[in-house]
């Protein structure tokens, strides 16, 4: 699921824009060499600047992705921080729900695509979190860290998963320095097997 906005080459060269035999006319080629400082300058690192900033929402700016969010249609939501003050969305959480809006119009909220979905935005912060199905018209989404009210309130947010219609959604928090249990068998302890009796 790897977001590629691909590469562009802004740069602009007016060398080829007139005849070679015309390389010694001192009068065109300072003419045509002001007119690249000019176009170097006023257009080139403009839509450089434009990609970087705009365009590109994984680079954008707060400007940038303003834009994006009344492109999007997604304001920069509130949420109540650690203080408990009502505080807007930093940049990074607003950059993952705008992210989050895109991506879903590629999901089928399967398990499998809603997993992919979730290892983008959190597998490069070594954040692990698995979605599963329950089969009783609900799901669960497993916190295998203790998330922070920032990402609880990116979670939260109805506009940042690609629900299933219909399936209740639960959240479960599992802090790995905690729990104790056994590989592979759902973290159980002892006397919890099969065969005890």
């Amino acid at each position: 699921m790897a977001v590629d906005v691909g590469t562009i080459n802004f740069t602009i060269n007016n060398n080829l824009c007139y005849l070679w035999q015309y390389d010694n006319a001192v009068n065109l080629t300072s003419l045509m060499n002001f007119k690249d400082n000019f176009l170097t300058i006023c257009v080139q690192n403009f839509w450089e600047d434009f990609f970087q900033n705009i365009f590109n929402i994984q680079t954008a700016n707060t400007f940038g992705l303003e834009l994006w969010g009344e492109t999007l249609g997604i304001a920069r939501p509130q949420y109540t921080n650690s203080d408990n003050e009502t505080v807007y969305f930093t940049d990074n959480m607003y950059r993952k729900l705008l992210l989050a809006s895109i991506l879903k119009f590629n999901s089928n909220a399967s398990v499998a695509s809603i997993n992919d979905f979730l290892r983008f935005f959190f597998g490069s912060e070594n954040k692990p979190v698995l979605f599963k199905n329950n089969y009783d018209m609900t799901a669960e989404i497993v916190f295998y860290y203790s998330p922070t009210l920032e990402d609880m309130a990116v979670f939260n947010n109805p506009d940042f998963l690609p629900l299933p219609t219909g399936v209740e959604i639960k959240k479960t928090i599992i802090d790995q320095n905690s729990v104790f249990g056994f590989n592979g068998s759902g973290l159980t302890g002892f006397n919890t097997g099969t065969f005890v009796g």
